[in-house]
């Protein structure tokens, strides 16, 4: 599994993903349109989030594809009811928005699932501790 955590600055991310656009690498192709299509189809309260995501994603992808850990990267869509995940991909993805930043968590084996928080109340924290951790 792997963690990927970014603020929230949409202008630098704005620029980087112009760039990424720019791109003809054939094996992010697929990847590049749908980021573009992912940006464009969101209103003006989620463009910043969803810029953010775009690069974050695919500097991860990209990061990971290097290093031999996946072979495809296929395209980001989203499911039944709104999980994103790469079709013809080679890896599981979760997002998770704070208001300060954006959480991807990427695994190549089982689906994943990634949650940030900005605060959490200490009794809020021992529920989720108990339902989601192990002792060991």
């Amino acid at each position: 599994m792997y963690l990927f955590l970014s603020d929230k600055s949409a202008e630098e991310e704005s620029l980087l993903l112009e760039k990424i656009k720019s791109q003809k690498e054939d094996g992010y192709k697929a990847l590049i349109e749908s980021l573009s299509d992912y940006v464009s189809s969101s209103g003006k309260k989620n463009l910043e989030e969803k810029l953010v995501t775009s690069t974050l994603l695919y500097t991860a992808l990209c990061y990971l594809k290097n290093r031999g850990e996946i072979e495809n990267v296929g395209a980001l869509k989203k499911g039944e009811h709104g999980k994103p995940y790469l079709e013809g991909g080679d890896a599981k993805i979760s997002i998770s928005y704070s208001d300060d930043g954006v959480a991807l968590a990427i695994s190549k084996d089982r689906e994943i699932g990634v949650d940030i928080e900005n605060e959490i109340d200490p009794e809020r924290a021992k529920r989720l501790e108990k339902r989601f951790f192990r002792e060991e």
